[in-house]
């Protein structure tokens, strides 16, 4: 049986060392870890990309406001239903994976584990000290049982310039605040809920919301990290043996004629050695 260290392009594989024993059972375990890293953060991975959606597709609504000008009743319409798929699809990954992780963590370690300590505590944190993470949390429940999340879509303009008469626009996404205190019991946070403006602007929430489970996340690898890196850093070294090649870092093992494979995605390496920017987030959004 022999074992090497090659990258995957496509169909082709480049081979970059012959491995020893020693060196083999090393990368496996770095790759066997990211790999756990890399299951762990799926659910996350999926928010971000929601978001990301989200997000994009409301700048091109406000591109296009700009350039062409009010639209019709239909387009409007067409607006408002496709911002609340995407904010729907958003509110269901958040919601997956809080409740995956936890779950997770009860098997995986218990229910009176730090593990799972540390996380229900990070959750509280967001939860006690952020508005946006308690109403986000109580507009998925509301939209799970009683209506839509985004009841309008809205261009606003700032007058910054009066000499020259040049403004600022921005998009919003509102949902009625007197809509949501009539149709749904809000508990706790129905004071607070009164408090808001007669129109919330649910963007700003959720991009704050965003932000909280960004650092629950951090939270959660904060235990692996030093592991993570370790082994991301042992895979990037070999990789700089011939840093022209580019691919999916993996081993090929052969044995008696036949070849098997296995990796982990490159930019997972990169993830886990920029730590998700976790300084910077955390100096802008705590």
């Amino acid at each position: 049986m022999e074992h090497q260290f090659a990258l995957l392009n496509g169909d082709k594989i480049e081979i970059i060392k012959k491995l020893h024993f020693k060196e083999y059972s090393e990368l496996l375990g770095a790759m066997n870890t990211l790999s756990k890293i890399l299951s762990q953060s799926q659910l996350f991975v999926m928010i971000m990309m929601n978001h990301h959606e989200y997000n994009k597709f409301l700048e091109e609504c406000l591109k296009d406001f700009v350039k062409n000008g009010s639209k019709s009743a239909s387009k409007m319409d067409r607006i408002v239903i496709e911002t609340n798929r995407l904010a729907l699809n958003l509110l269901t990954s958040i919601r997956s994976f809080l409740h995956h992780t936890e779950t997770r963590l009860n098997r995986e370690f218990g229910n009176d584990s730090k593990q799972l300590k540390q996380f229900k505590a990070s959750c509280s944190r967001e939860y006690e000290n952020h508005f946006s993470y308690r109403f986000l949390n109580g507009l998925r429940n509301y939209a799970q049982h009683c209506g839509l999340p985004i009841g309008s879509v809205g261009l606003t303009y700032e007058l910054v310039d009066e000499n020259t008469n040049s403004v600022t626009y921005s998009i919003r996404a509102h949902i009625s605040r007197d809509q949501l205190l009539e149709s749904f019991d809000w508990k706790k946070l129905r004071k607070e809920i009164q408090d808001q403006p007669n129109e919330i602007d649910v963007t700003t929430h959720i991009n704050s919301t965003v932000y909280s489970l960004k650092r629950i996340m951090i939270d959660l690898l904060a235990e692996d990290n030093d592991i993570a890196r370790r082994s991301a850093l042992k895979i990037k070294k070999l990789m700089e043996i011939k840093p022209e090649i580019a691919g999916t870092p993996c081993i090929v093992t052969t044995k008696d004629s036949q070849m098997s494979v296995q990796g982990v995605p490159a930019y997972l390496l990169d993830a886990v050695l920029d730590g998700f920017n976790s300084s910077t987030d955390r100096k802008q959004h705590d």
